[in-house]
């Protein structure tokens, strides 16, 4: 079981990724997908409380995968926003490759623009934070030896190599 970090702000492309680079069988453990999966309302309108019920899945998922590391699919976790601790310990924990998708705060800010999500002026501001973490985030990953690479409009940089 290979397990994918792929982190980056609001309308950084994390989806649009995962899409491109997964397989059939892969399993794709998204905040997002798992509301939509319990309310049938679009992929971005998301209750409270669907949220809360979303997250408390994910963490029960991430419970079980200890006795599928022998599966050969793929797992893909997308998150924008994570506590850097976990992050280090998801990482560490599921030997992940971590992938960064970082096009530059001015894209991901004109996506959001373009987008239809009902919390887009929320996500503004959620972006901002992102981009005024990134470098403490990359510098931790460093600290603990956590290969990651980034992706960046197109472009795959590898670091901490």
């Amino acid at each position: 079981m290979n397990f994918n970090i792929i982190y980056g702000s609001p309308g950084s492309g994390k989806t649009t990724y995962i899409k491109d680079n997964k397989k059939h069988d892969d399993i794709v453990i998204d905040i997002d997908l798992l509301c939509m999966a319990l309310s049938m309302n679009d992929m971005h309108d998301k209750s409270e409380f669907g949220t809360l019920l979303a997250i408390r899945i994910r963490k029960y998922i991430l419970s079980m995968l200890w006795e599928y590391t022998e599966n050969k699919i793929d797992i893909w976790y997308p998150v924008a926003s994570i506590v850097l601790l976990d992050l280090v310990h998801l990482a560490i924990q599921f030997d992940a490759s971590i992938c960064i998708i970082n096009p530059g705060k001015k894209i991901c800010k004109e996506r959001l623009f373009h987008s239809e999500r009902p919390d887009r002026n929320d996500l503004y501001r959620v972006i901002d934070r992102w981009y005024d973490y990134i470098d403490e985030v990359c510098n931790t990953l460093k600290e603990y030896d956590i290969k990651y690479i980034e992706y960046q409009a197109g472009s795959k940089d590898e670091n901490n190599k």
